[in-house]
């Protein structure tokens, strides 16, 4: 099975390819999209850059892209940095339960596991993200949206008064 940080991984490394025509992107603009704390990115991201699928520049206009062509990088690419760890420890959880249970979960586990891979591997970045930008109603409404974070109330138009709103006024109204 996917682990979180696998889901996030792959949902940030869409975002980063999408986001990546305009120049290198910081992880702050990625971090409004999924609405995920700069620290849990931070780790996805080493973990990426590790593995050579995305490159960084640092300082001002710096950020992150990445550093094959998208329709190059599968997503079981991406999915695998972080599932290595994550499917031992799985195993060894599942074995110390009783054996015949332990049987039948990891062979379920190990099914569902390779359908996955295939999925993941025949998925390809480029596809990923057409198919989302393909749900997407507009990106421009998305950022905006995004953008507008405190969701204010048109302004009203203010009416002029009818009367003097003091003495000093009085004399130049006329009736």
């Amino acid at each position: 099975m996917l682990s979180k940080k696998s889901i996030n991984a792959i949902n940030a490394v869409v975002w980063l390819g999408f986001l990546q025509s305009k120049g290198p992107v910081s992880l702050q603009k990625i971090c409004g999209h999924l609405k995920l704390s700069i620290s849990c990115l931070e780790q996805i991201f080493a973990g990426l850059k590790s593995a050579k699928l995305i490159q960084s520049f640092k300082g001002p206009g710096g950020g992150y892209f990445i550093s094959r062509p998208v329709s190059e990088i599968t997503l079981w690419d991406v999915a695998q940095i972080f599932e290595l760890a994550d499917t031992s420890t799985s195993i060894k959880t599942q074995a110390e339960t009783s054996t015949g249970q332990a049987i039948c979960q990891q062979s379920l586990f190990l099914e569902f596991q390779r359908i996955s891979e295939r999925f993941l591997s025949e998925m390809t970045l480029q596809k990923a993200i057409e198919l989302c930008l393909a749900g997407q109603p507009s990106f421009e409404s998305h950022q905006f949206d995004s953008q507008n974070r405190f969701k204010l109330k048109p302004m009203t138009i203010n009416k002029l008064p009818m009367g003097p709103n003091s003495i000093f006024n009085w004399s130049a109204m006329q009736f």
